[in-house]
């Protein structure tokens, strides 16, 4: 290597590391890290948070930074905190099962074009400590099922936050949950952030993973949250979606970002739009009591919060839409919440349930259906919001595939 060359690969790893308050960061120059973030964190600026519960983004699919390390780095020149780093992009464990399938897939490419096209998002996700079940076939047993353990710890540009405070603690958040007297629970969230850079290195979209897998965090909701799409009962798969809902807003204060949108990749995180109707009334009616709040007040709330939702519905498949009875519902969320749903989340079929695909329809200022047809079988089915249901057809990141 010549002296030319010596330099450049120097300045390659000095330029590949950036902090903050909440902690370091690899694969990016601090100039890039800090344009990003004064673009989330602009009250003035027009950001958006995309919500999915999975994302399928592994890092031994696609890896921009991995593949710039292994051509131009020479591991000589870093230092010892470099070093941590790069040997976890290049020799750390590849795989993030936070996903099921196409829904995850989509998430992560979507994420990964926004990279490329240099667009403020933020996206916001669970991190699932069991990840999502690997699946063995036997000829006699047919399917059997197996929790995939992992190690976000020692996963190539995924960080745990630090709370800004100084203290050196991890950065946590935390979640009310209720039962049907109106007694509160809180559960906790650690904060992670994956790193989802461009092709170029100059520019990155931050993906929030919340992991209430914490010894504080009541042992039914740990439960909850250890493994993507648990459906060990429906009140733990009403849990799980509340948590994912519940935290957003807690997660993206804690972090200054201030998006002017919010993408609801599925109806999952629909309890998002609860809590922006409760922040609407409460600034309406001048106090937290809920319950004194009107129909037509609520409706009201509901027009204001639309305005900051958008949604892509994936299937017409029953199984696909969220419906949890209202007796169930009344044992994990607060009592002034029902007014809402009973008004915006009724299902004309069960009427003793609610439907959150009805409130995600209910809550936004515009809908897409995946593709051509399924806006015309998506029209049939909900024919009260056939005006507000474009068609946007799924695309791909191509550099991944």
């Amino acid at each position: 290597m010549n002296a030319r060359q010596h330099a450049a690969s120097k300045d390659l790893v000095k330029n590949m590391h950036a902090t903050n308050q909440y902690g370091d960061f690899f694969g990016i120059s601090q100039e890039t890290f800090d344009h990003v973030w004064s673009q989330l964190t602009d009250p003035d600026g027009n950001s958006v948070a995309y919500i999915s519960m999975e994302i399928g983004a592994d890092p031994d699919v696609y890896s921009p930074i991995r593949e710039k390390l292994q051509k131009e780095a020479d591991l000589e020149l870093a230092d010892q905190t470099d070093l941590e780093f790069i040997d976890k992009f290049l020799h750390g464990p590849q795989k993030i099962p936070n996903y099921s399938g196409g829904l995850g897939i989509l998430a992560g490419d979507t994420l990964k074009s926004y990279a490329d096209c240099r667009l403020p998002v933020v996206a916001i996700s669970l991190l699932y400590r069991k990840g999502y079940f690997a699946q063995y076939v036997d000829s006699q047993l047919g399917q059997i099922s197996q929790n995939v353990e992992w190690q976000p710890e020692s996963t190539p540009g995924l960080y745990l936050l630090k709370d800004p405070d100084g203290s050196g603690r991890p950065l946590q958040i935390d979640i009310p949950f209720f039962n049907e007297y109106d007694h509160e629970t809180i559960a906790s969230a650690q904060v992670w952030m994956k790193i989802e850079v461009s092709n170029s290195l100059d520019f990155f979209v931050p993906e929030i993973l919340l992991d209430y897998c914490l010894p504080k965090t009541p042992s039914l909701i740990r439960s909850a949250a250890s493994q993507l799409y648990n459906a060990e009962s429906s009140e733990i798969k009403a849990i799980q979606r509340r948590m994912l809902g519940t935290g957003i807003l807690p997660a993206l204060r804690a972090l200054g970002f201030c998006p002017k949108t919010f993408h609801l990749n599925e109806q999952h995180g629909v309890v998002l739009a609860i809590q922006l109707i409760a922040d609407e009334l409460t600034a309406m009616l001048k106090h937290d009591r809920l319950e004194a709040a009107t129909d037509e007040q609520i409706l009201q709330a509901a027009r204001i919060a639309a305005e900051h939702l958008v949604y892509t519905i994936h299937t017409p498949v029953k199984a696909g839409h969220d419906r949890f009875t209202k007796a169930l519902y009344s044992g994990i969320s607060q009592n002034s919440c029902h007014r809402i749903l009973d008004i915006l989340a009724h299902d004309d079929e069960n009427p003793h349930s609610y439907n959150f695909t009805n409130l995600a329809m209910h809550v936004n200022r515009s809908a897409n259906s995946v593709s051509r047809l399924h806006r015309d079988v998506t029209h049939r089915q909900f024919p009260q919001f056939a005006h507000k249901i474009s068609a946007i057809t799924n695309g791909v990141h191509h550099l991944t595939w």
